[in-house]
């Protein structure tokens, strides 16, 4: 792991255990898209990693449970903590409704509309 990965991951690390709270939901996704507006290089990274992480759990989890949760083109490129912000926007901008679950909810809806299986996998 590079020295600016490491970073990345502490600083990600470091944000949930400040800003968690023992009472609170997740975060909606506009809560998330708010903080990192507001946030500077090092924070924009930590979110993005967050999200790399969030779809690296999904992607762990089709494998194990068998299933597609989206369907990512192979000439897609691979997905960035930076590609997944981009995506998570867009997709906001399309469906607002999408801005009000909470975070890791919403990356999933983004990613299944932008990235939509043909059939028989989970939907």
């Amino acid at each position: 792991m590079t020295l600016t990965s490491r970073f990345a991951v502490g600083t990600a690390l470091l944000c949930q255990i400040v800003f968690a709270a023992p009472a609170r939901a997740e975060p909606s996704a506009n809560e998330l898209l708010r903080d990192y507006s507001a946030s500077d290089l090092g924070g924009r990274q930590a979110f993005e990693e967050t999200l790399r992480a969030t779809e690296n759990g999904m992607g762990w989890f089709g494998a194990r449970a068998k299933v597609k949760l989206y369907c990512q083109p192979k000439s897609s490129p691979v997905l960035t903590g930076s590609t997944i912000m981009d995506t998570l926007q867009r997709q906001i901008a399309e469906v607002p409704s999408i801005g009000s679950q909470p975070y890791g909810l919403a990356v999933l809806l983004a990613l299944k509309r932008a990235f939509p299986c043909k059939s028989g996998v989970f939907r």
